[in-house]
């Protein structure tokens, strides 16, 4: 259904249509979870049209638009004056009179070379020196592809 159906209708038509689509999306979620769903899309569908009306009926409540006619923020307009006073919103002037504080320079970034280098931690109290481990060769040692790596797991060369 599209919005300017929609849009068309009354709030009682919309009421009965949006507890209409929950009710066709309980029914159609309860039919895929039991594979009885012959048309996947009626879900996307049903869900996407439950989402329209009940946009409608929030602009509504809002005071957007009115029933039975297309609003004008729905038509691209921007709400009159009045209408933002209304909401507490500053006018348009308002905002524009304010110039924008300028941003503080940023200093030049360090380069890698002239920052100094990290300094290595201490080992804990206690703690024994590492030795790097060495590559071995593992038990099948007749098979050039299977070999140990340093961290003492099997790797396959080749491939």
């Amino acid at each position: 259904m599209r919005m300017n159906e929609i849009r068309e209708r009354t709030d009682e038509e919309l009421g009965r249509l949006a507890h209409q689509l929950e009710g066709d999306l309980f029914k159609f979620r309860v039919q895929r979870h039991t594979s009885q769903l012959a048309n996947p899309m009626l879900l996307r569908e049903s869900r996407r049209t439950l989402a329209r009306v009940l946009t409608v009926v929030s602009a509504r409540a809002h005071g957007l638009e009115t029933a039975g006619a297309p609003s004008a923020v729905a038509a691209g307009a921007r709400p009159a004056p009045a209408v933002l006073a209304a909401r507490g919103a500053p006018e348009p002037a308002q905002t524009a009179a304010r110039p924008k504080a300028a941003a503080p320079a940023k200093p030049a970034n360090a380069t890698k070379a002239a920052r100094p280098a990290a300094k290595a931690k201490p080992p804990a109290k206690g703690a024994k020196p590492r030795e790097a481990k060495a590559l071995t060769v593992s038990r099948r040692a007749a098979s050039p592809k299977t070999r140990k790596s340093a961290s003492g797991r099997s790797t396959r060369g080749g491939k």
